[in-house]
């Protein structure tokens, strides 16, 4: 019988308020065809791939959103 696991690893990132706001200023301005320079790059040619990479730049969007701090010595926000 074969196992098959799938580990996936999660990063934590951290950015101050003002580097948040400017990477998602620059995500706010990109355009469906300045998304394909680097998928020709890079060879990505399968349409499931570079839809997951846009997914990822979405989500990464949406998280540098601004959201009330938490209560905490070290200001932490929480999404």
């Amino acid at each position: 019988m074969e196992i098959k696991q799938v580990i996936r690893r999660q990063y934590l990132v951290t950015f101050d308020e003002e580097e948040a706001q400017d990477i998602r200023d620059f995500l706010d301005g990109l355009q469906e065809e300045d998304y394909t320079m680097p998928f020709k790059r890079n060879r990505v040619e399968a349409k499931e791939r570079q839809a997951e990479v846009k997914q990822a730049l979405t989500n990464l969007k949406e998280a540098l959103r601004l959201v009330p701090a938490g209560r905490s010595d070290h200001d932490t926000r929480h999404l």
